[in-house]
């Protein structure tokens, strides 16, 4: 059994964008009002490497937000550099850098917000996926089937090994009950094998416009990503809300196959991931009798 590392999964999680983020503000507001060469310096270099994490952690934001932040903070550590420069123009640099900082936390923070979908006790649930959650050739049992026994709904797993998002048009096809909830596990084999992300794009959104005119209910999970893979989670994240489909957040995901013993080999899952995945899913999905 294997373990993904933690600096592997702070990445995948999207820890490593917020811990950077507040490494950036905290060395320039510290940098600013101090005359310490040795120390001023060393906060500078904190504050670079925060900025490059930024940059390269993978999250799923617009570019204009990014070169916005990344403008004020560059500026912002070059001004600081000036001992000449008078304190207020410091201090003023120092605010833009906190603003601009605040702008990223404040438009990413949603995304990391756990939905919770309605479904009657009869509403029939369909999971469309690749091998993580169609299971290995192993004992273990698939996360859908361990989900079936926690919820009083039917739970059909459709998923198959190697499913691209073009390929996973096939499994929707064989949904055979109306005004169901599909879960979508889709994205890892288009990521792995390098498939351009507008082609992802464009294979995503054929398969959700499929599922959303056929009027079923959608809980997408969102893929864990990884430096320069910013092109899937836009397409996942922007496809959620053209067709109205909630979105588990990348971080439970991720921290499913950060567990102990949770994959067979950092991505298959084991007994004990399939468990934790069925958890997972099960707390996003609310069953209500009609009436309340």
């Amino acid at each position: 059994m294997i373990q993904l590392s933690p600096f592997i999964t702070s990445f995948a999680d999207g820890t490593s964008f917020f811990v950077s983020l507040i490494l950036v503000v905290v060395a320039v507001w510290l940098r600013w009002p101090l005359k310490q060469l040795l120390v001023s310096r060393a906060l500078g270099v904190l504050a670079g490497a925060g900025i490059v994490v930024v940059v390269i952690s993978g999250t799923p934001q617009p570019v204009w937000l990014y070169a916005l932040w990344l403008i004020s903070a560059v500026i912002g550590l070059y001004i600081l550099n000036r001992p000449r420069l008078r304190p207020r123009h410091k201090w003023h640099c120092a605010v833009a850098v906190g603003v601009g900082t605040a702008m990223l936390v404040l438009a990413e923070t949603p995304y990391h917000q756990r939905p919770v979908v309605g479904v009657a006790p009869d509403t029939p649930i369909y999971v469309l996926g690749d091998s993580i959650s169609a299971g290995t050739e192993c004992d273990a049992k698939a996360w859908p089937a361990v989900l079936d026994g926690m919820l009083p709904n039917p739970v059909t797993n459709l998923a198959v090994w190697g499913t691209s998002a073009a390929g996973a048009m096939k499994q929707a096809r064989q949904i055979d009950r109306p005004s169901a909830l599909v879960i979508v596990e889709i994205g890892g084999i288009d990521l792995i094998s390098r498939h351009a992300s507008a082609t992802f794009r464009k294979d995503y959104d054929a398969l959700l416009a499929a599922l959303h005119h056929a009027g079923h209910k959608l809980l997408l999970i969102e893929i864990p990503l990884f430096p320069f893979t910013n092109g899937y989670g836009q397409a996942q994240r922007e496809l959620a809300k053209k067709y109205n489909a909630a979105l588990i957040p990348k971080r439970h995901f991720a921290r499913v196959l950060s567990l102990p013993d949770a994959t067979l080999d950092d991505l298959h899952l084991s007994q004990r991931g399939h468990l934790a995945m069925a958890t997972m899913v099960a707390k996003s999905i609310s069953v209500t009798s009609p009436g309340q």
